[in-house]
């Protein structure tokens, strides 16, 4: 599972892809005949951060998720029969700070992932031929807060972030954890 970008060797980090962790779920869902979203590259950095801070620096967000799911790829354990898509464990939430560059910065990398993993799972057969697109999926959360901002400007946020980005998919979260 070593992946090159932009000249660099990428590898995921040891456990992100093993039998016991995926696999085991993979062959349930495919017992049960149901398909799975398949996470990506999860960072407590990324998680104990804010969507600005995160997708200001977005080429790495970007380049070790992609990692990941090639590396899930190549280690065979995925498969159509189980694939319902992609998820971006990276998720929007409404901290205020730098609107437009926030929204230009959330954009590329949304649209540098949504093309990287539709490649991947294309490549890979996950999908039907044809298919306009894999399906991907990112998570976003309200929290009522100083320094966060009010609804109308949040949905804005969303609308411009995820506008020809490839996600197919918002999951909307309480927040709550």
């Amino acid at each position: 599972g070593k992946v090159t970008i932009g000249g660099s060797v990428l590898s995921p980090n040891t456990g992100d892809v093993i039998y016991k962790s995926v696999g085991a779920i993979l062959q349930e869902a495919k017992n049960q005949k149901i398909k799975v979203w398949i996470g990506l590259r999860h960072k407590a950095a990324w998680n104990n951060s804010n969507w600005p801070t995160v997708v200001a620096g977005y080429k790495s967000v970007a380049e070790e998720s992609l990692v990941v799911a090639q590396a899930l790829v190549d280690s065979k354990l995925l498969n159509p029969e189980t694939f319902a898509g992609w998820y971006i464990s990276t998720e929007i939430d409404n901290y205020d700070k730098d609107f437009e560059k926030t929204i230009a910065d959330g954009n590329a990398m949304l649209k540098s992932l949504s093309g990287g993993l539709d490649a991947i799972a294309r490549n890979a057969g996950l999908i039907p031929a044809g298919s306009p697109r894999v399906p991907v999926a990112i998570s976003a959360f309200y929290r009522s807060a100083a320094g966060n901002m009010d609804e109308p400007r949040y949905l804005k946020l969303l609308e411009r972030t995820l506008s020809a980005s490839g996600i197919t998919h918002l999951f909307f979260q309480d927040s709550a954890g």
